[in-house]
């Protein structure tokens, strides 16, 4: 479902990938629990780990 007119991404990306980004959270899920909007973040943030790592790989096998 991505939207054409985003042209965001690689910022998003950068965000993600950064020291407090995705890859720091353990996945304990306590803040799909704990959340006050009964919403589960701990699935988006396993969906941009999924992100990222399609990021890396599609910018590792594309040639320059």
């Amino acid at each position: 479902n991505e939207d054409s007119r985003d042209h965001g991404k690689k910022e998003r990306m950068a965000q993600l990938n950064s020291q407090n980004g995705v890859w720091s959270c353990t996945f304990v899920g306590y803040c799909s629990e704990v959340c006050p909007k009964h919403v589960d973040p701990a699935a988006a943030i396993q969906q941009g780990k999924v992100e990222s790592s399609k990021d890396f790989l599609i910018a590792t096998l594309k040639p320059r």
